[in-house]
């Protein structure tokens, strides 16, 4: 029992790592050109990652993006945005890596949380928590800014120990998705520039 519960711990701790791995080589592909800049507020990053992938597998990228969404408590947006994303992947005659594909799925995948107490419902993805984690496992901590660039620690852990783990077509599907995220990252840069004043 107890080597049993060692083996999940270490497979749920290695499919986080395995995930949060992938999400940082999207977005250091995706914001390469522009110094590794992006936006801080982990509902872009979701939208970015979404359409970027909607885009690699079908074109059809940028019909549900957090930016032109009325936000109420994100609701509005994660789950129409998964359900999209979801039919899209579905569609897509395109084949990618499984394990790219299924990792991606995973951290787009919509989760609503019910509270307990007074706060209300919210939704949840797996992206939340590799990005900014209230637990403090995510890689953006900034907090008083409404962008960020990609530290050094990790632009040279995805080059030099998490890309060159990966099998070719892996790295090659992240390559391409992240290149797809190019346009939305540098959307949601304008409009933030233009609509957040911190």
């Amino acid at each position: 029992m107890e080597q049993e519960l060692k083996e999940l711990l270490e497979k749920e701790n290695n499919e986080f790592e395995y995930g949060q791995g992938i999400l940082k080589s999207l977005l250091y592909y995706g914001s390469k050109e522009n110094n590794f800049k992006l936006p801080t507020i982990e509902d872009f990053i979701l939208s970015e990652v979404a359409n970027g992938t909607i885009d690699h597998l079908t074109g059809n990228g940028g019909k549900i993006k957090y930016k032109d969404s009325s936000i109420d408590g994100s609701f509005s947006f994660v789950h129409p945005l998964w359900e999209y994303f979801r039919d899209e992947i579905k569609a897509s005659k395109k084949k990618i890596d499984p394990r790219v594909k299924n990792a991606i799925i995973k951290m787009v995948h919509y989760r609503r949380i019910d509270p307990s107490g007074p706060d209300r419902p919210y939704p949840n993805t797996d992206l939340y928590d590799y990005f900014k984690s209230p637990w403090g496992v995510g890689f953006c901590h900034v907090t008083m800014r409404s962008s960020f660039s990609l530290s050094y620690e990790v632009i040279n852990d995805i080059e030099n120990k998490f890309l060159p783990l990966l099998s070719e077509p892996e790295r090659g599907d992240i390559e391409g998705i992240g290149k797809c995220l190019k346009k939305y990252i540098h959307e949601d840069l304008e409009y933030i520039k233009k609509q957040y004043h911190w």
